[in-house]
């Protein structure tokens, strides 16, 4: 979560730190109340970010979902989710059945100009890098989970509290 003086050097002053807030402070084992029910039992994180945050985090959904959508396989599938992590942190991420990142491409994908040799796909590979200062601005954490063969996990963490912790 930006600091004052972080929001103050962002021109952000007045407005709401980043985060997730999960209702009714859940534990962590168990589904997080208040939020909208799924069909699936699990309850849905409930999200406040404010108005500027809300833009930055859904240029991550977008970046995201649509590099799931033209890297996932054919035919495509793609599959999203968040959970809570910890007491004070939620997870979300975009699930794609691809053919999965090699773990020597894995450390370098979030840096500026990174093309991973995928031809016929159109890019400069700004997208990945612009997620995770977005993220770390935010006072989150990015990361991929993959395994050739088998899809990628691309997620992001942001900062959470309970509706009646103090912010």
């Amino acid at each position: 979560m930006l600091d004052a003086a972080g929001e103050q050097a962002l021109g952000l002053e007045g407005h709401r730190g980043a985060g997730a807030v999960l209702a009714g402070g859940a534990h962590p084992q168990e589904p997080l109340g208040g939020g909208v029910d799924a069909g699936d039992g699990q309850a849905a994180l409930v999200v406040d970010l404010g108005l500027v945050y809300d833009i930055w985090v859904e240029e991550v959904w977008v970046n995201y979902i649509s590099n799931a959508l033209k890297y996932g396989g054919q035919p495509g599938r793609v599959e999203l989710g968040a959970e809570q992590v910890g007491t004070h942190s939620a997870m979300f991420w975009v699930r794609d059945y691809g053919a999965g990142i090699p773990r020597e491409e894995q450390v370098r994908i979030f840096a500026p100009f990174t093309r991973l040799g995928r031809s016929g796909v159109k890019g400069y590979g700004l997208g990945l890098s612009i997620v995770r200062r977005i993220i770390e601005t935010l006072g989150g954490e990015v990361g991929v989970d993959s395994l050739p063969g088998e899809g990628s996990t691309f997620w992001f963490t942001l900062p959470a509290w309970a509706p009646d912790d103090e912010i």
